[in-house]
């Protein structure tokens, strides 16, 4: 009886703690309340036919993330159907392979800190692209949720 009765309390706390939770986030720099600040903010300028210059700066210096422009089929893609989580694999793994370095040495030379600007060249015209950032800690997985703002080149 006893088992029985522990067994009943930790189903409701799993029950509660499910109903009440966290966040559900939406991965679009909205957050829930007008006093909540997001981990990124990000801003598209410069945009042309081919490129535009991509500014992220995290609300905190000391975060470890990742942020790319991807086309917006393969974000649908991955935001829709995977997750980030793989997309992230995928990405270590194929920069891990080009350049014969370990995983390890990969995501170290895929994470930013601190404000960042890149200019993304090769860009196609008239395309719908998003900017993808994300908090990541050293072994690769994502801690925040994933942040996008989309824009089209000329």
């Amino acid at each position: 009886m006893k088992s029985l009765f522990r067994l009943a309390i930790i189903l409701l706390s799993l029950l509660c703690c499910t109903a009440c939770g966290g966040k559900e986030h939406s991965g679009n720099n909205q957050t829930d309340t007008p006093e909540e600040v997001a981990e990124f903010a990000i801003a598209v300028s410069e945009i042309t036919a081919t490129s535009a210059r991509v500014a992220i700066t995290p609300k905190s210096k000391y975060i470890k993330y990742y942020f790319d422009v991807l086309r917006a089929d393969y974000y649908r893609v991955y935001h829709e159907q995977y997750g980030f989580q793989r997309f992230i694999n995928a990405t270590i793994n194929a920069l891990s392979s080009k350049d014969n370095i370990t995983s390890d040495e990969a995501l170290a030379l895929l994470l930013s800190m601190g404000n960042a600007t890149y200019d993304f060249n090769s860009l196609d015209p008239d395309t719908e692209y998003y900017v993808v950032v994300m908090g990541l800690d050293i072994n690769g997985r994502i801690t925040t949720e994933v942040y996008s703002k989309s824009f089209n080149t000329l």
